[in-house]
């Protein structure tokens, strides 16, 4: 086999291989014995037809298949005999093989950057200060005694006020229809709270125990039953009974109800926990600083074929992602795929320089895994 290496760019490689004759020859005598045991032909048993009539209905596909057989079986030992390392899958152009000929074709591909790292110690990067506010302490401390609330019927009057937790039994109806899943018995909800429609729980303040109250409400555009999105409905609700949520006082039997000493104890742990969770936070954001200290330190270019590999795999974790979320109905679009892709080069393209230049550090300084690692 012959093999030659041109280079095309910085980057860019063009292999020239030759297949000689006799590798041909027996690439054509095992693609037709494995056709002539599948085909059916009129007039023959399987496997007895002449091969003069089955080249002459299947030569297309047997050329197909000796040149696939051909350019696999010779394109790794062309790249090990030129100590070649192709970052992407090689485009091929070949011709039609021929029996009793020399077969011939060309592999165009671009190979790893070599990056000299200059510089990886003593690069600055903005520190990031980790400080947690009492104010955020408090917002804490009230989201516990908000979660440890207890629901308390109100006695002292019939209408619904704001922060009110009202139980009902409600109908939907679009143009005097009842829809599926508009209807609920002894359901509850907080007045101002967002946990239904927008304006559901508005449009029964005032109203009083024992009353039955209609009133509109337009569905969201992006409502997630589609056959609503958009829609407008009628709401007919009755108003069964009034409760109201009363908060632990924060005081230290608040603090031995969670499991501390006392408030003092509790508060201390509080913002201890926010402390934690705000350096995690600052250690996380210190990684891509780093990252991109050490990429603008040492510079170098990069293959596009790199590039265009991360980026597709950004695109399809990103559609993996949106699946996840939307469920099975989510179809990744030609149109969204090719906006994804044109707005992931820049990332694509720092997180090869990165990648390249991390496996560099690793090796300068001389980064192990031991036995108690794995």
């Amino acid at each position: 086999m012959e093999v030659t290496v041109e280079k095309t760019g910085s980057f860019g490689r063009k292999l020239q291989v030759t297949v000689p004759v006799e590798q041909v020859d027996q690439a054509f005598d095992t693609a037709y014995k494995a056709l002539a045991k599948s085909v059916r032909i009129p007039g023959f048993r399987p496997g007895k037809a002449p091969r003069s009539i089955i080249e002459a209905h299947y030569g297309p596909q047997l050329r197909s298949e000796v040149e696939q057989s051909l350019v696999s079986s010779s394109l790794i030992n062309a790249l090990q005999q030129t100590e070649e390392t192709p970052v992407a899958m090689p485009s091929v152009d070949a011709g039609d093989p021929k029996r009793g000929t020399e077969f011939s074709y060309t592999a165009e591909f671009e190979v790893p950057p070599e990056v000299e790292l200059e510089r990886y110690e003593g690069l600055e990067i903005e520190r990031v200060e980790v400080t947690v506010e009492d104010e955020a302490v408090q917002n804490e401390l009230e989201h516990m005694r908000e979660h440890a609330a207890q629901l308390v019927p109100v006695m002292i009057r019939e209408e619904v006020q704001k922060g009110d937790v009202v139980t009902m039994d409600y109908s939907g109806f679009i143009d005097d229809v009842a829809f599926p899943g508009g209807t609920g018995e002894n359901a509850m909800i907080e007045i101002g709270g967002d946990d239904y429609l927008p304006g559901f729980s508005e449009s029964l303040e005032g109203a009083k125990v024992g009353a039955t109250v209609s009133f509109p409400i337009t569905f969201p555009d992006d409502y997630t039953a589609e056959h609503l999105a958009g829609k407008t409905a009628t709401f007919k609700v009755t108003i069964k009974e009034l409760k109201t949520k009363e908060k632990p006082a924060l005081d230290d039997d608040f603090a031995k109800d969670v499991g501390e000493d006392d408030l003092d104890a509790l508060t201390a742990k509080i913002r201890a926990q926010l402390q934690e969770r705000k350096q995690r936070d600052a250690d996380e954001e210190r990684r891509p600083r780093a990252l991109k200290a050490l990429v603008e330190a040492n510079p170098f270019e990069v293959p596009g074929s790199m590039v265009r590999q991360q980026a597709e795999r950004m695109v399809r974790n990103a559609a993996e992602r949106m699946s996840s979320i939307m469920g099975p109905q989510f179809e990744l679009t030609p149109e969204l795929a090719e906006s994804l892709m044109a707005d992931s080069q820049k990332d694509a393209e720092f997180q090869v320089r990165s990648g390249l230049l991390l496996l560099e550090v690793a090796t300068a300084a001389e980064v192990e895994i031991t036995d108690d690692d794995l």
